[in-house]
């Protein structure tokens, strides 16, 4: 991607979620590491919530007034991505409940969840911060979290099926039902 394009696309990256986030902080830092850092997964259901993640792209250019030809999105997806498209699947799917949350509110539950929602700008300097971010990524990406999904973005509070063994799209249903009663 051109340069200029590619900070306007995580300008609005962060525009998606900068809203409710802990502190009412800057999280720079944190959503620059999210977006350098690729997706990966040894779930091939995954494969979907990267579509997810690359669709971003074309609702960026749609909202910018670009052809998808005006860019090149040979990128690999993002985490960054795949959060977000998670967080807008989060949001449509509660809808209409008591439990209605905007995109942004979603992300953070997310980054509540992984533990990491603590990363604002101040704290990245710190002596520890990016390689505890860094460290708990990789747990949620290279799925090294535990049965119950804890160390991941979808924790479960009851027995489920090993979550490590899960696509994303089945452990977020089951994260919404246990805890926003879907």
């Amino acid at each position: 991607m051109r340069r200029g394009y590619k900070l306007r696309y995580i300008d609005w990256l962060y525009s998606q979620i900068s809203e409710n986030n802990p502190n009412n902080s800057d999280y720079h830092f944190l959503i620059n590491y999210l977006h350098k850092t690729p997706f990966r997964s040894s779930v091939e259901m995954d494969l979907n919530r990267v579509d997810d993640g690359l669709g971003l792209r074309y609702m960026f250019d749609m909202h910018e007034g670009f052809s998808n030809l005006d860019c090149d999105i040979t990128d690999e997806c993002s985490a960054l991505e795949v959060l977000i498209a998670l967080a807008m699947r989060m949001e449509f799917g509660l809808l209409g409940s008591e439990y209605e949350m905007t995109v942004s509110q979603c992300f953070w539950v997310m980054m509540i969840n992984l533990d990491i929602d603590y990363a604002d700008d101040f704290a990245w300097f710190d002596d520890f911060v990016e390689g505890d971010v860094v460290k708990k990524v990789d747990i949620w990406l290279d799925r090294e979290f535990d049965i119950r999904g804890n160390g991941s973005i979808f924790p479960q509070s009851c027995d489920t099926f090993d979550q490590r063994e899960e696509e994303l799209w089945d452990q977020m249903n089951t994260y919404l039902v246990n805890n926003y009663d879907f």
